[in-house]
């Protein structure tokens, strides 16, 4: 049974974990939410994502904004909700895990450690991103490996591997975090009983996990005809989008460390300990950590850092439990472990908190503004896509010339292109020019009833080698065939109505709409 204190903590970071995200629940969405949002609405629509929308991620997250699309098809906070819950369980795991390994105070260090450390603000934590559902299934990994390492038996292989792939089939960056868990899993096992007999079962039993994953998670996909488009788009794509990046640089990762040791130099200091120290057991964690950090470090993406915190929690967890041995030992005062953790735990919480501490008294407008900046419309995109889906009827196409599904979701539009993500058409990769002519001729073929133009330079990450086809089109197809309704005027965290469009305020426009000219409307029939 737990004791008052176990129970006082659990109710403490429960308070917590709420504190830090309940105003993020009805924040507007990103553009990567947006995509996952438009996907799973074509999946009620008898549609299929790589085939009736172009996505490079891999299918898993689907299944969670598909669930929030049944429990609320019109609200934000569905998904939210769900990645709240994902995280939740994830936070239980990283104590189990770090409470089986080094005791029941490390474990309850660690779950309050991982609350603010996921939920950092450089990390825009509050989207319901792949990653926030990622690390669930690979904290579901490590504990399995955690609690049947030394044990006989195969079916906990076949249980690892499937939380493996599934993090895996969330976001491929969990690979090799994957593997090196396997891999030390397999050498223990190895050295432990070397039985080739065993060996070989429990690799079957792995192999088994991970394919029936894969099957189930695919095998939609698959049986619709979207297995060349998902290889297309998620595999030979992706090579290209990762180059994009500039190569290899230290640059982003010295960035992201900046942030970290700007605000957080108790972790640092814990850091530092425990490789002095080197707990036994450690040794795993902080393997797992660099495995994880060389997998991300050459990305802009602070989100990417999500998958880091479960296990730098942990390693923290350790080392700041080793640290109040340490203490008690040289006042020759053991009975003052449990008040020093208490202290040292606060302190180090506090540390973490307070440079962030106006981030947990923001509306949710305020924290997509804050979070992605100006020169994304996110802010603006519920707004436009109200006013799209009173220019249109259900059966009307509608094309937003920039990278923002979230509007086509939040209408609930179908595009008349696949290519609803602007970037495969403007990154240096060999089939952006055919990219950008597939788009020309749907629009040709399914001539929109509106189109939402975004004037932001991040919905379209055009370089100076990207082909200019596809901007010549569209500035004679506007200026031929549609009509400006308004658009968008953007107040940092707020954002209103303008039509007719004012020369005075069209600097602040974000999203201009277009409607189709009644001569070109007549007849034009709906695909």
């Amino acid at each position: 049974m737990p004791n008052k204190w176990t129970i006082i903590s659990v109710i403490g970071l429960c308070l917590l974990f709420i504190a830090l995200q309940w105003n993020s629940f009805n924040a507007p969405f990103e553009r990567d939410e947006g995509s996952y949002a438009y996907g799973a609405w074509l999946m009620t629509q008898n549609r299929v994502p790589y085939v009736d929308t172009f996505e490079h991620k891999p299918p898993l997250i689907y299944l969670p904004y598909l669930l929030a699309f049944f429990i609320d098809a019109a609200a934000l906070w569905p998904v939210r909700l769900l990645a709240f819950l994902s995280f939740a369980l994830t936070v239980g795991l990283v104590g189990l895990t770090a409470g089986r390994e080094f005791g029941q105070r490390a474990g309850l260090i660690a779950m309050w450690l991982a609350v603010p450390m996921v939920m950092f603000p450089p990390l825009t934590p509050h989207a319901a991103n792949t990653e926030k559902f990622m690390i669930l299934p690979l904290m579901g990994l490590v504990a399995i490996y955690v609690f049947s390492r030394g044990k006989p038996g195969s079916w906990p292989w076949f249980w690892a591997a499937v939380c493996g792939m599934a993090a895996i089939l969330y976001k491929p960056i969990a690979v090799f975090a994957v593997l090196f868990v396997f891999v030390v899993w397999l050498v223990e096992s190895w050295k432990e009983r070397r039985s080739a007999r065993e060996t070989t079962a429990n690799i079957l039993f792995a192999s088994g996990g991970a394919g029936l994953t894969f099957v189930l998670v695919m095998g939609y996909f698959l049986a619709r005809g979207a297995g060349p488009a998902f290889w297309e788009q998620a595999v030979e794509f992706n090579r290209y989008y990762l180059a994009s990046a500039g190569g290899l640089t230290f640059d982003f990762l010295f960035r992201h460390l900046g942030n970290f040791v700007r605000y957080w130099p108790a972790l640092i200091f814990l850091l530092f300990w425990i490789l002095v120290k080197r707990p036994k057991r450690a040794w795993f964690y902080l393997g797992l950590l660099t495995v994880s950090l060389a997998t991300i470090f050459n990305t802009p993406y602070g989100h990417y850092y999500i998958m880091l915190m479960p296990i730098w929690a942990i390693i923290s967890a350790i080392s700041l439990d080793s640290l109040v041995g340490q203490i008690s030992l040289s006042l020759k005062r053991p009975a003052w472990g449990g008040w020093l953790a208490f202290i040292l735990m606060f302190l180090t919480l506090g540390s973490m908190l307070w440079p962030v501490r106006d981030w947990f008294i923001l509306s949710p407008q305020e924290i997509t503004a804050r979070s992605y900046g100006m020169l994304n419309p996110f802010v603006e995109a519920p707004l436009v896509a109200r006013k799209v889906a009173e220019l249109t009827v259900p059966g009307d196409r509608v094309f937003v010339a920039g990278s923002e599904p979230e509007i086509l979701y939040y209408a609930k539009r179908l595009a008349p292109s696949r290519q609803t993500n602007m970037y495969a058409l403007m990154i240096d990769h060999p089939k952006a020019l055919f990219y950008q002519k597939e788009l020309i001729s749907d629009l040709e073929k399914r001539p929109p009833k509106i189109i939402v133009w975004s004037r932001s330079p991040l919905s379209w990450l055009a370089r100076q080698s990207s082909p200019r086809l596809v901007f010549a089109y569209l500035d004679k197809l506007l200026s031929e065939r549609y009509d400006l309704v308004g658009g968008s005027i953007r107040q940092f965290a707020s954002a209103y109505w303008q039509e007719p469009l004012k020369k005075k305020t069209y600097a602040s426009c974000g999203l201009k709409v277009y409607k189709l000219k009644k001569r070109f409307d007549a007849g034009r029939g709906r695909l």
